[in-house]
């Protein structure tokens, strides 16, 4: 059994909902719901790691975020 929630339960934590800035992206990306606008979709989470699929290149990848 995997350790990450499900896709209908994954979601980025209501604190980091907004616009933010990224080191060396020359705008603000926003964050909001499941949706990480510079990395792609969060498909599974397990405590401060997540499974983000990357819809430019059709992969995933795990991503810790502090």
């Amino acid at each position: 059994m995997s350790p990450f929630l499900p896709a209908a339960e994954c979601s980025f934590p209501a604190q980091w909902h907004g616009r933010w800035f990224q080191s060396g992206v020359p705008k603000l990306i926003s964050i909001s719901g499941s949706d990480f606008e510079t990395k792609g979709g969060c498909i599974q989470n397990e405590k401060d790691k997540y499974l983000i699929e990357d819809r430019n290149k059709f992969c995933s990848d795990i991503e810790r975020v502090a």
